[in-house]
């Protein structure tokens, strides 16, 4: 859960259309480039190196993924894994039974990512895009030589 909730964040979509890690990496290259300043020690939910993938649940992600494929849109809400979507999918793939503690890890994804993704969709609507600024003028017209 824990690598699962910083791929989510870093994922997130900000109010500029990106999303959060890459601003997390340039403002790392930034603060690097200062002179005079130590590298700072990463704070909070993103860091540049997050938690270790747990590769024994490689297959677990990759079911996730899977599930996440099928999940309906509806607009108003990010969409979850449920427990009629995930019996779906396991009848229509040959993944095999899902033992209890699997379905259950793999709604609680669903719930995480749906949760961070709400969060991200609030923040966006209550920051204003930022304004695009104009080149400068080049040529006729111009002072700068």
């Amino acid at each position: 859960m824990e690598w699962a909730e910083y791929h989510f964040r870093n994922r997130a979509v900000t109010a500029d259309g990106t999303e959060a890690g890459d601003h997390f990496e340039s403002a790392q290259r930034q603060l690097a480039r200062l002179p005079g300043r130590k590298r700072p020690k990463p704070n909070g939910s993103l860091s540049p190196e997050g938690p270790p993938f747990p590769e024994p649940l490689e297959y677990l992600w990759q079911w996730f993924e899977e599930i996440s494929m099928g999940l309906p849109i509806s607009g108003m809400a990010p969409p979850v894994v449920s427990w009629d979507s995930l019996q779906a999918w396991q009848r229509l793939t040959v993944a095999g039974p899902v033992e209890r503690w699997e379905a259950y890890t793999l709604v609680q994804l669903g719930m995480l990512r749906a949760g961070i993704q709400a969060e991200a969709n609030r923040n966006n609507r209550n920051k204003p895009p930022a304004a695009k600024q104009r080149p400068p003028a080049i040529g006729k017209g111009s002072r700068k030589g």
